[in-house]
């Protein structure tokens, strides 16, 4: 996931040009780089999601987030605070 979350990082710069509001300046970004984008996004969300119900972990468990379904030692998002 580390990753992953670096190439996200490399690309944020996507998402203000291209992904909540029209900008003249997304216009110069090739639909293979948004591809690129929403593929490494959808990878980073799985990664994060509960394998039984694909729920984010949110629940509040000392120090880390833990998902709230019956599977929840599966995934926890460490650390709670950082």
């Amino acid at each position: 996931m580390v990753g992953v979350g670096n190439q996200i990082r490399a690309l944020a710069f996507l998402r203000n040009q291209v992904g909540a509001h029209f900008n003249v300046a997304g216009t110069a970004i090739s639909d293979a780089d948004v591809q690129q984008f929403a593929d490494l996004t959808v990878k980073l969300a799985e990664a994060l999601s509960c394998p039984t119900c694909g729920q984010i972990p949110g629940k509040r468990t000392g120090t880390y987030f833990q998902c709230s379904c019956i599977a929840a030692q599966d995934v926890r998002l460490l650390p709670l605070q950082h």
